[in-house]
């Protein structure tokens, strides 16, 4: 698996997550995913900060998004198990 797939595949899940808080619980959110938390912008949505954090994820940083399936938002296999041989 790539990490341009791997990306892909971490966003919805990660997004699932941190749709679930409340906007002012949205950096707490990022950090427990492992995701660089972006100052706020003006008017951003709650789904805009998070794109901006996610896509901010350096590709190496994505195994520790990984833990996400910890959160009780489901995880493809694959990318479980891709995770677990990164290690």
């Amino acid at each position: 698996m790539d990490l341009v797939k791997l990306r892909r595949d971490l966003q919805g899940p990660a997004e699932a997550y941190v749709a679930g808080h409340p906007h002012d619980e949205l950096d707490a959110a990022c950090e427990r995913l492992g995701l660089p938390v972006l100052a706020r912008e003006e008017g951003a949505t709650k789904r805009k900060r998070f794109e901006r954090c996610f896509a901010a994820l350096p590709d190496d940083g994505l195994p520790a998004v990984g833990h996400v399936q910890r959160s009780g938002v489901r995880v493809d296999l694959r990318v479980i198990l891709f995770l677990q041989v990164k290690r």
